[in-house]
């Protein structure tokens, strides 16, 4: 769906909530696929990812009408043609400053001028509200039994930020052949141990571009960034991400996933 159909919608679901069905049936593959790569697999097998879907869709469904409210009186006060960050997030070329953009370093954002989210990262947020409820259900320290099946310790996939075992997980899953998986499941918790080495920024930018397959201006929304310092992280944590598979004797092609060196630390072993 491009820019200028999601404006419309969203500008009809002011006056007709109904007009916004189209937008999110648009979102539920890539909410859904948000939800399976981040779900703690110590709860599959209690709570399902349509589950999930279901909270997630009823919360946004309850909380619709004050985000449209919020969105129509931001773009009134700022005189804005597009919500935030559903434009470019610079100048525009015309003089002034674009009050979706970040503050300057040090400044605390005035909330007034930034306004709502952008809406696909709204619904991203609620989605991930919903799944950190199932884990806070099923994790705690009221449901101990559901831990029994894999140590709590680590984190695993119970925060908020992509961790080093969720992304280990991504890595061994992405592209790679059967004769590969084996073999890179036989380092997890070395590449594990590498991928803990990158800042918890670094993994989850990583996780956000390759994994959930978010475009960088997606990123940049739902990081709070500018599109060029969002573009310029990516770039750095992906160096970071080769050096430190690099150590392992792996390679990563964000086109065709992690590949093994043809002599892997310890494969003579």
């Amino acid at each position: 769906m491009d820019d200028g159909e999601l404006e419309l919608r969203l500008n009809e679901a002011t006056v007709e909530q109904e007009a916004i069905g189209p937008v999110l049936e648009a979102y539920r593959g890539r909410v859904e696929r948000m939800l399976r790569l981040r779900m703690d697999p110590r709860v599959v097998g209690r709570v399902g990812v349509s589950d999930v879907m279901q909270d997630a869709f009823l919360e946004i469904a309850k909380r619709l009408p004050s985000y449209l409210a919020e969105r129509q009186e931001w773009l009134a006060e700022t005189g804005a043609t597009q919500g935030p960050g559903e434009a470019e997030r610079v100048d525009g070329g015309n003089g002034h400053a674009d009050p979706t953009a970040p503050p300057p370093e040090g400044q605390a954002p005035d909330s007034s001028k930034r306004g709502p989210m952008p809406f696909f990262a709204w619904v991203r947020f609620i989605a991930t509200q919903a799944l950190a409820q199932v884990h806070r259900t099923h994790l705690g320290t009221l449901a101990r039994d559901a831990g029994r099946d894999l140590p709590i310790e680590g984190g695993m996939w119970a925060g908020h930020g992509a961790s080093s075992m969720m992304l280990a997980s991504a890595l061994l899953q992405s592209g790679i052949s059967p004769s590969g998986a084996a073999a890179l499941e036989e380092q997890r918790e070395m590449l594990a141990d590498a991928l803990a080495e990158l800042s918890e920024s670094d993994r989850e930018i990583l996780f956000l571009r390759h994994f959930e397959q978010l475009s960088n201006r997606e990123v940049a929304s739902v990081l709070g960034l500018a599109r060029s310092g969002a573009s310029v992280r990516h770039l750095k944590a992906l160096k970071r991400l080769q050096h430190a598979l690099a150590r392992c004797g792996m390679s990563f092609d964000p086109e065709g996933g992690v590949r093994l060196s043809a002599d892997p630390p310890g494969a003579g072993s």
